[in-house]
């Protein structure tokens, strides 16, 4: 491992300053081999475009901000920075730049959650798993999770309610078929097999998000709601006049 010099310009954008953990201005090289990955990472997905344009930024130019790892009885335990640590990986490095922080588990997955939500393009599901993980590992209401991202706590609420999709819309958002916008107006169904209907219907005809919003909330057909009107009636009068 080689030291390098204090951190400078950057420090803030690296790790934003919301978890009351103390920020070492050390940097160290360490071979990449030697770091595990952060088993609390909330990105499910890796465009694979955008990690060959890091790597080639990285080999042009080399990696600007270095990453943040723990140490473990294993060597090291990355906390943020997994696009820098794959690019540099795809870049044939020896070695990566990094900041060595001395933290516990539970500080270690809010880090990894608010080092995401706050630097990088996470999918809205992306998102709303990390918001639901602050909620429920750390028992923060939406309100202190508005606040802490300096967000609407409608904004977090709507965001969060993504997460009853049904798994196959989720997935569309997540590959980018499906837009939050459209998402969110799928919301609007009334069934499970609805949304997924629509969700169809909006990836094969390019359905704009009002349109979605109209399909949503079409009103149901009303010679079916007639019939189930009826029968309701129907049977009620059965058991009034105790009929077969």
């Amino acid at each position: 491992m080689k030291p390098f010099n204090v951190l400078g310009k950057g420090l803030e954008a690296l790790i934003p300053q919301k978890p009351d953990i103390e920020i070492s201005l050390e940097i160290t090289e360490i071979h990449i081999n030697e770091i595990q990955p952060n088993p609390f990472q909330p990105r499910l997905f890796f465009d694979a475009e955008e990690l060959n344009q890091l790597k080639d930024s990285i080999e042009r130019h080399g990696l600007n901000q270095p990453i943040v790892v723990r140490e473990t009885a294993k060597g090291y335990e990355l906390i943020a920075g997994e696009r820098r640590l794959r690019a540099c990986t795809l870049a044939d490095r020896e070695t990566i730049p990094c900041v060595i922080k001395n933290v516990s588990d539970e500080e270690s997955l809010q880090l990894a959650i608010i080092e995401n939500l706050d630097r990088s393009n996470l999918n809205p599901i992306e998102t709303a798993l990390g918001y639901q993980r602050l909620i429920d590992e750390f028992g923060m209401e939406t309100t202190e999770v508005a606040s802490l991202f300096s967000r609407n706590r409608t904004t977090i609420a709507n965001t969060l309610r993504l997460l009853s999709l049904p798994e196959e819309v989720q997935q569309m958002l997540m590959s980018g078929e499906l837009t939050e916008g459209h998402a969110r107006a799928i919301l609007g169904c009334d069934t499970e097999a609805e949304m997924l209907s629509l969700s169809d219907a909006v990836v094969k005809d390019k359905l704009s998000v009002r349109e979605t919003e109209t399909q949503a909330k079409k009103e149901p057909d009303s010679n079916h709601t007639n019939n189930t009107v009826l029968k309701a009636i129907a049977k009620d009068l059965k058991k009034l006049l105790k009929l077969k």
